[in-house]
């Protein structure tokens, strides 16, 4: 594992720095041979040395130029409270002394010089890079430096390595450290004639990351380094010390696979890396080890499996982490309030199919505190219990309800939003409906099936989308290249949408489950005989829900009643009958993920034959007019029967001017929409410009205000907009992944773009 600054031996020789040019020693290690470092041989050869300038001679000119050329100036990052605040509240808890202000800088020639980081006379911490900056077990160790040269810190003081008691603590007079000389690259004897600054820290460091108590002595140092090479020294185990994660036996594999199976979404990964000291957020043998450090020093069980308990005490170091508290703390006291109010009168009169609470005049605050397992008291600084709640009451959590809420978002594992906030997302997955507005705009809950965030992808979309044929195109164009849609997303629009064609409305989700169970076996490499094929749609039933027959699954999904057409409405109540997460696993499943993209294909086979004579010429159908029928056909409101035009290149435009006016956006957005859309029509078969900055979008607006083509107000809702909407980037994606072979003859959905 990479190791951290704390990492020394346990009897590290201490050495003082001299004036030596460190250029000159530098050129003389490297000439001992190929175990040299590279930053060695380019510190020797920046430095004159003949004999590392023909040993990069040898490499090639970039090797010259990259030694030859000039440092990079450092780069302040901000305070210790900005750039890493779990660090920060960590060493301010165990030692008393307040080290956000300490500023940070990167400082590239750290690491030509062998060393990691910096702690400089008590103002300053330097590092080597800014993803070094974001390693709390790194920073808490340079922090805890800064406390020494600003006197120190009462409390017990740690055994350095090696020996059996600890010291009384006996900080050195302030006007004896600030005489004191540069610090050695491991500590060393202090210079004014304290203990050995670098070993009192790491042998404090487990308890500086734990955020408990320790005692710091005053360092006369001003500048206090630590190595790339360094030893962990770490916790002592059954009275000895743990030895580098390196030297350690490799991980059985059920342990990584184990811990691998507890993954959770990629921002939830980024905090804990930081928290126990991990050099990633990837699940490796590097990260389990930290995670395993990290436990044993909360007094946990060692597993390196992030299980519930685990969690649970990181929680307040979760919750630093994302830095969620304060706009979650004015969230419930305001937005929070008003919605909860709207939720709690549903409830208590539900719409025709809705959830139906057995208490509705405590919710929805009384399920939020059976899911979070918390008594109202223990909950908010303003309800002593759930009786005295009512509708509105701007509530005031306390830090336990917010690390417990974050910890609910991060568990649930469906991509939410990681902020503390319960708000629609997690209501709807709650049984509760937060209903089809909220404060004037659509309200309807986001999850992903694969728990993945905004920007992720998800494999078979991907896949999809990267396929070089006309299916391939529509799909990258629906979804955006997966960022616009996924298979595995679901949401409340509409009562329940998903995956990536968008099926809306429970009539929808009907239509596939249908389509599914008509699925037969299609093996993976074509062979009927394969050992691999594709599971047949009634056992993918089977395995979810229990059934494959049509109607028993009607009444499992609850689908044999008619709902309206209003957000949430349906996925809140199939989650008040306990039916939500089967229909997660379902979408989760890559094999239906895989049906989906032939469902899409199906319904583009039937749009395109339906709407084709409306754009054939001489009884020949271009590739551009198929993939508009395909990619807008799968919209409502699409109105493709309505096309008209003088020639063919009208009928497209007049096909996308339509498509706009479907949407919901104000008249003054749809027209900056369509003057898009034309000049980028023009250019099809170029290059195709997809995105415009808010900036770019304004001046379109005020440009046709200017010539009178929309009225002021009408320019003040598109500028509103800050960009293309969902149905102008559909367009211009279909401009973008079909411009090359618009005018083609179209042959069918499998045809090579």
């Amino acid at each position: 594992m990479k190791e951290f600054a704390n990492d020394k031996t346990s009897n590290p020789p201490t050495q003082t720095r001299t004036d030596a040019d460190p250029a000159k020693a530098k050129a003389a290690s490297a000439r001992k041979g190929p175990q040299s470092q590279a930053p060695d041989l380019l510190s020797a050869a920046r430095a004159g040395d003949p004999w590392a300038i023909r040993m990069l001679q040898s490499a090639g000119n970039g090797a010259i130029d990259a030694a030859l050329a000039p440092d990079e100036e450092p780069k302040s990052l901000g305070t210790l409270a900005q750039v890493n605040p779990v660090a920060a509240a960590k060493v301010a808890r165990s030692t008393g002394k307040e080290v956000g202000d300490v500023a940070v800088k990167v400082e590239p020639g750290l690491k030509e010089s062998g060393e990691r980081g910096v702690a400089r006379e008590g103002q300053e911490i330097g590092v080597g890079s800014e993803s070094a900056a974001g390693e709390v077990r790194l920073m808490a160790h340079e922090a805890a430096h800064i406390v020494q040269q600003r006197g120190g810190a009462q409390g017990e003081v740690e055994a350095r390595p090696g020996e059996g008691v600890k010291q009384e603590p006996g900080a050195v007079p302030a006007q004896e450290a600030a005489s004191g000389e540069q610090g050695s690259a491991g500590g060393g004897p202090d210079a004014s004639g304290g203990v050995d600054a670098e070993q009192e820290v790491v042998a404090a460091e487990e308890k500086l990351v734990a955020g408990e108590a320790v005692g710091l002595q005053a360092s006369g140092a001003r500048e206090l380094f630590e190595e790339l090479n360094a030893v962990s020294v770490g916790a002592t185990v059954n009275g000895g010390a743990e030895g580098a994660l390196e030297s350690q036996p490799e991980l059985e594999k059920a342990i990584l696979d184990t811990a691998r199976e507890r993954a959770l979404q990629t921002t939830a990964m980024g905090w804990i890396a930081s928290i126990v000291g991990a050099p990633s957020a990837t699940i490796d043998e590097d990260f389990v080890r930290a995670t395993m450090k990290w436990q044993e020093a909360n007094g946990l069980e060692p597993s390196g499996v992030l299980d519930e308990k685990t969690l649970d005490v990181m929680a307040p170091d979760l919750l630093a982490e994302s830095g969620a508290g304060a706009g979650a703390r004015a969230w419930y006291k305001e937005n929070g309030a008003t919605l909860f109010k709207q939720t709690g009168k549903l409830a208590e009169a539900p719409q025709d199919n809705g959830p139906e609470p057995e208490n509705p005049k405590t919710q929805p605050v009384a399920v939020i505190l059976d899911a979070l397992d918390l008594e109202a008291a223990d909950a908010f600084t303003n309800l002593s219990d759930i009786e005295s709640y009512h509708r509105g009451k701007k509530l005031e959590v306390t830090d336990k309800f917010l690390e417990r809420a974050l910890l609910w978002q991060i568990e649930v594992k469906l991509g939410l939003d990681l902020d503390a906030k319960l708000g629609t997302s997690s209501l709807v997955y709650l049984g509760l409906d937060p209903g089809t507005k909220f404060k004037g705009k659509e309200n309807y809950s986001i999850w992903n099936s694969d728990n993945l965030e905004s920007g992720e992808v998800d494999d078979v979309t991907q896949e999809a989308a990267s396929e070089k044929t006309f299916m391939g195109g529509v799909v990258n164009t629906i979804t955006l290249g997966g960022k616009d849609k996924r298979s595995g997303d679901i949401t409340g629009d509409d009562g329940i949408a998903f995956g990536i064609a968008h099926f809306t409305h429970p009539t929808d989700l009907l239509d596939f489950v249908e389509f599914v169970a008509r699925s037969s076996t299609k093996p993976d490499d074509g062979q009927q005989d394969s050992a691999d094929s594709q599971p047949s749609g009634s056992q993918i039933l089977e395995e979810h829900f229990g059934s494959s027959e049509i109607e028993a699954l009607k009444t499992e999904l609850l689908l044999d009643k008619t709902w309206p057409k209003l957000n949430n409405i349906y996925l809140a109540a199939l989650s008040e009958a306990g039916k939500t997460d089967a229909l997660i696993g379902f979408f989760r499943d890559e094999a239906v993920k895989r049906l989906q993209i032939e469902h899409l294909r199906g319904d583009a086979v039937a749009d395109i034959s339906t709407y084709r004579g409306g754009f054939e010429e001489g009884g020949i159908l271009t590739v551009g007019s198929a993939a508009l029928i395909a990619c807008l056909g799968n919209s409502s409101s699409h109105r493709l029967a309505d096309v008209e035009g003088k020639n063919l290149e009208a009928k497209q435009l007049n096909a996308g001017e339509l498509y706009l006016d479907g949407g919901g956006e104000s008249p003054g957005y749809r027209k900056v929409a369509k003057l898009v859309w034309e000049k980028q029509f023009g250019k099809k078969g170029g290059t195709i410009k997809t995105y415009y900055s808010p900036e770019e979008w304004t001046r379109l607006a005020e440009k046709l205000e200017k010539d009178g083509e929309i009225t002021f107000n009408e320019r003040d809702k598109a500028i509103e907009a800050k960009g293309p909407q969902h149905r102008l980037r559909r367009l211009l994606n279909v401009l973008n992944n079909f411009g090359s072979k618009w005018d083609k003859t179209y042959t069918d959905t499998k045809g090579s773009l």
